[in-house]
């Protein structure tokens, strides 16, 4: 757990007395050796074992037993109000005031009782990876008293401790860090996705109008080109007309031209 610091170098401050010595050696010989005990008696999971469905089903069971008793009671006390309520009087009435505050005591109860069995659920005892934190965590401060309970032997001095704590701090900070960074990079996330369906409705907004344009420009041309189709009718016409006419004009001077040849 790191090298020892000469006694020489040692703050008066941070060195403990002989009796404060022989107190924290004796606790902590003492901590450390139930912690060794604790590990040795204590299973790593009941996954897998015998006895891991019964204690799982005891459990299960004694919350179910209790829902039930708690409806029991619910129901009972909601026919005694109703009782209460239809054959009235003052002290009915009292009666039934000590009722409702019941009623809402046991549907409190059975709120809480509600949430005692999803917890239950969620965090179930036989689960090998709490037992292997549990493990793990035990392991691990059996490592640090101990170089402590060596340290204050020799040295009168608890820096291993103190360094455990601090890094132990430390971890817990970066770990709010982390927790802070993950917060904000979902909000972000959130934010983000709100801005790219905001930007979704508004180009499917400019697309629907694109293609009303495109629509309404289309019916547009159609009436251009059947009006223009009549227009050019009508010119064609109108010139057919003309070029008739006019060579109704020729033709009947020419008729009166040459009775006049005649006549002369």
């Amino acid at each position: 757990m790191g090298s020892e610091k000469p006694l020489t170098d040692i703050p008066d401050t941070l060195r403990l007395s002989p009796l404060d010595n022989i107190y924290a050696s004796t606790v902590l010989s003492d901590t450390v050796d139930q912690l060794v005990i604790l590990g040795r008696i204590q299973p790593s999971s009941l996954e897998g074992r015998s006895e891991s469905h019964a204690v799982a089903s005891n459990e299960i069971s004694a919350i179910v037993d209790t829902q039930r008793n708690l409806e029991s009671k619910f129901e009972a006390l909601v026919d005694e109000r109703h009782g209460a309520q239809l054959e009235g009087g003052h002290q009915k009435s009292q009666q039934a005031a000590q009722n409702t505050k019941e009623i809402s005591n046991v549907t409190t109860d059975i709120k809480k009782n509600h949430v005692a069995f999803a917890k239950s659920m969620l965090q179930s005892p036989l689960s090998g990876d709490i037992m292997q934190k549990t493990q793990h965590d035990r392991h691990k401060i059996e490592l640090i008293l101990e170089a402590t309970l060596h340290e204050i032997i020799n040295n009168s001095t608890f820096d291993q401790l103190l360094n455990a704590v601090q890094f132990e701090k430390e971890s817990k900070l970066e770990l709010r860090d982390a927790i802070i960074y993950e917060e904000e990079g979902r909000r972000k996330i959130r934010r983000l996705q709100k801005q790219l369906h905001e930007s979704n409705k508004v180009k499917e907004t400019e697309l629907q109008n694109r293609n009303e344009m495109i629509a309404h420009l289309k019916d547009q041309l159609q009436e251009m080109k059947a009006k223009t189709s009549m227009e050019s009718k009508y010119v064609k016409k109108d010139a057919d007309v003309r070029v008739s006419k006019i060579r109704r004009g020729v033709k009947w001077r020419s008729a009166t031209y040459s009775r006049t040849l005649r006549e002369m």
